[in-house]
């Protein structure tokens, strides 16, 4: 192999994309699986209509998501944690600015465990006091590290100029709102969005009828406030005419360039494919610049 010449360009000869099966639960939560697996392991993302769209102040919707796993009413947070790694399964909790997402990896033959565990932390948190103010201590420790690097203060200063101070996306996080948060606010964002009224699952890898029967039975009932309706939020985005923006930090070390540019909203009938092209040739910048 000669290194130093490019290898030649060639067309796919074989590119399939399996097509997802859309069935609904019996409380009308849309089921999406993707049964492409050939082990024994299966992923489902569990999604809620609560991002920082949704919530009346900032962090409520990230810390109501992360506190799903300190603590219920059947299980505390350590056997949470040790009974998920008994069963080898893997939890990730997320959000992004519409949802809020739990993934769980789990092995066939523990689903039936996992699953329990699962339903017990979306359907019956706690939100203990003691648990909340060690994560946010932490959070706090972490924010500080982060505000003395000057990659972290120019891609707050790219967003807060791009889309305005009261816009979601724009608005800038103090070490204050981490204090403002207590059980209470983050119940009361619990009871409004985590609900089977507000919910989809998506299920892939090796996806057997038994594993969808599981679901069916542990999801499939109403759960939460789910009489509450949820309405699209409009927040205008209101971009600051200057061009370049500089943003100082004393005694830096280094500098930090961040480019951004808003384009077509969501409703637009081109957005699916523009955010395909994004994320395929633009990797983690595109998807970035998308998501939001």
């Amino acid at each position: 192999m000669n290194r130093k010449i490019q290898p030649e360009i060639q067309t796919l000869k074989d590119f399939r994309i399996l097509p997802p099966v859309r069935t609904t639960l019996p409380n009308g939560i849309p089921l999406t699986v993707i049964n492409a697996g050939e082990q024994d392991v299966v992923r489902m993302d569990i999604l809620f209509g609560g991002g920082r769209w949704q919530q009346s102040q900032k962090l409520q919707a990230l810390f109501t998501n992360r506190m799903l796993r300190e603590g219920t009413k059947k299980y505390t947070a350590a056997t949470i944690a040790g009974k998920l790694d008994y069963y080898g399964s893997w939890l990730e909790l997320s959000n992004s600015s519409d949802y809020a997402y739990i993934t769980v990896y789990s092995l066939n033959k523990y689903v039936a465990e996992t699953l329990e565990v699962v339903e017990s932390m979306i359907k019956e948190p706690l939100f203990p006091e003691k648990e909340l103010h060690t994560i946010l201590d932490t959070n706090i420790q972490q924010y500080l590290v982060n505000t003395s690097k000057v990659d972290f203060l120019a891609h707050r200063s790219l967003l807060q100029s791009l889309y305005g101070e009261q816009h979601p996306c724009g608005k800038i996080v103090v070490e204050e709102d981490y204090h403002a948060i207590t059980p209470e606010v983050l119940r009361n964002f619990y009871e409004r969005y985590y609900h089977s009224g507000n919910c989809s699952i998506f299920l892939s890898g090796k996806v057997t009828e038994d594993i969808i029967r599981r679901v069916k039975d542990t999801f499939g009932s109403p759960f939460g406030q789910y009489q509450l309706q949820t309405s699209k939020l409009n927040f205008p985005y209101i971009a600051v005419p200057e061009k370049r923006i500089f943003t100082e930090r004393e005694d830096a070390m280094q500098s930090a360039v961040k480019m951004g540019y808003t384009t077509i909203t969501r409703e637009h009938p081109d957005y699916l494919k523009l955010r395909v092209l994004m994320t395929v040739f633009g990797g983690y910048f595109g998807s970035r610049l998308m998501s939001n």
